[in-house]
């Protein structure tokens, strides 16, 4: 691939640039109220990174390459799932990595549950935007809205 502008190759002089691929493998369980994951590189010397995982097929693993990764030490990717309504659902961090030119390393995050498992069916309705109660919902509540701000 000779796109000078690819990400994947780095700043089209073959540089002093890393990749870094990922694979993050859901249980089948996880993959159906996992929506979107993403992954956050960041450390010293760089420019910090933040792009969304992509899922393939339903079930299998997610992934992700960052292109032109500067090489260094002290690392830090982070992990975050959400669910549907953009809860935060999911997190795991990796600190101290290495990128090395040429080189691949092999790193491994636990993803652990931000909410209790028995949360993981149940949607938060208070985090989706623009959702207003009904009346049915409402009924019988009588205090008038509280006005907030200069006035």
């Amino acid at each position: 691939r000779d796109n000078p502008v690819d990400p994947t190759i780095g700043d089209g002089d073959g540089g002093d640039r890393a990749g870094l691929s990922l694979v993050v493998p859901l249980p089948k369980a996880l993959a159906s109220v996992v929506d979107s994951l993403v992954a956050h590189l960041s450390g010293p010397g760089m420019v910090t990174v933040v792009k969304a995982l992509d899922f393939p097929t339903p079930l299998g693993p997610a992934t992700l390459t960052i292109g032109a990764v500067p090489p260094g030490e002290g690392r830090l990717l982070t992990i975050e799932g959400y669910d549907l309504t953009g809860r935060l659902i999911l997190s795991g961090e990796r600190a101290n990595i290495t990128i090395v030119t040429g080189d691949t390393t092999r790193i491994s995050i636990d993803l652990r549950l931000t909410i209790d498992p028995s949360e993981l069916d149940v949607p938060d309705t208070t985090a989706a935007a623009g959702v207003t109660p009904t009346p049915e919902e409402t009924e019988g509540e009588t205090e008038e809205p509280e006005e907030t701000g200069a006035g």
